[in-house]
C-alpha cells in the first residue's frame, strides 16, 4: 500500500512533462567496454527500454560498463524508475564533457554504484513544478518525495534542501565540491587547474 507521499508523488508525476518526447537510448561499444547512452527528455517508459537493453547486452555478452547520461531532465516518475534500473543493476553513471544531466536525470546519475562527472558536463537540481510550470501544493510534496528519494541513494542532505529550495523556473548548478560531497569523481580537466 503507497504512502501519502508516494501517491502524491504520483499523481502529480502523471501531470509532469506532458508534452515530452522519450529519450534516446543506444548501446555504445568502446574499446573500454559498453555503454548505454541517455540523450533526451526522460519519459516513465524509458526505464523499460534501459532494462531490455541491459538484457539484450547480456545476452550478447557485452558487460555494461555503465550509463552515460545527457539529459535536461523530464518526467520525475520516469527518473525514478530510471534510477531503480540502474541501481538494481549495480552499474556506474556518468556526464561526460560538454553533456548536461537536470532535474530528473539528477535521479538516474546518483544511483550510479560509482558516479563519474567531467569537468566539462553541468549537473542542475530544482523544486518540481506541474505540466504548466507552476507551484502547487502537490508540487510541493513531490519535491520532498523526490528529495527524500535522492537520500535514499546517497545525495547529503545539503543537497536536498537546495533542491527543494531552488524554484522550479532555475536550475542550481552543482559544482565539483558539491558533486563530490555525493560520492562523484570528476574526471577530465579542471578550468581552474594550472597549465
Amino acid at each position: 500500500m503507497p504512502n501519502r507521499a508516494d501517491a502524491i508523488l504520483l499523481a502529480c508525476a502523471l501531470i509532469l512533462n506532458p508534452g515530452a518526447h522519450a529519450a534516446t537510448l543506444t548501446t555504445v561499444l568502446t574499446e573500454k567496454g559498453t555503454w548505454i547512452s541517455v540523450t533526451g527528455d526522460i519519459i516513465r517508459e524509458d526505464a523499460d527500454v534501459l532494462e531490455n537493453l541491459l538484457e539484450k547486452a547480456d545476452m550478447d555478452g557485452h558487460s555494461i560498463q555503465g550509463v552515460r547520461l545527457n539529459s535536461p531532465g523530464g518526467n520525475l516518475i520516469g527518473g525514478i524508475r530510471l534510477a531503480r534500473v540502474i541501481r538494481s543493476h549495480a552499474i556506474m553513471t556518468a556526464v561526460s564533457h560538454a553533456a548536461t544531466c537536470n532535474s530528473a536525470c539528477f535521479l538516474a546519475l546518483s544511483a550510479g554504484n560509482r558516479k563519474f562527472v567531467d569537468y566539462g558536463g553541468r549537473v542542475g537540481i530544482h523544486a518540481v513544478a506541474d505540466g504548466q510550470g507552476r507551484t502547487t501544493e502537490e508540487t510541493e510534496a513531490a519535491t520532498r518525495a523526490m528529495a527524500r528519494f535522492c537520500e535514499e541513494l546517497g545525495v547529503p542532505k545539503a543537497i536536498t534542501e537546495r533542491l527543494i529550495g531552488t524554484p522550479p523556473q532555475q536550475i542550481l548548478w552543482l559544482n565539483a565540491d558539491d558533486l563530490r560531497s555525493m560520492g562523484v569523481a570528476m574526471t577530465g580537466r579542471s578550468v581552474d587547474a594550472p597549465e
